[in-house]
């Protein structure tokens, strides 16, 4: 089984290095296309983990953690 890893960062060039060291590690990941339907998005990959940053457009990724750590 490989795991799934979620990426939610607004900076793609992190998210293209992030995705790019997971698949190194034999990780399979996604990211956020959408930062007002984060919620969904996590929701349909249902990743084994999630990687959050802080600053992002519409809310700080603690406010994230919290509202989404239930979901996964």
């Amino acid at each position: 089984m490989k795991y799934k890893v979620f990426i939610v960062e607004d900076n793609q060039e992190i998210v293209e290095l992030l995705s790019k060291a997971l698949a190194g590690w034999g990780l399979n990941s996604d990211s956020c296309k959408n930062f007002n339907s984060v919620e969904a998005e996590i929701e349909a990959y249902s990743p084994h983990l999630v990687l959050m940053d802080i600053n992002l457009p519409y809310y700080n990724g603690f406010f994230g953690l919290k509202k989404y750590a239930k979901i996964v």
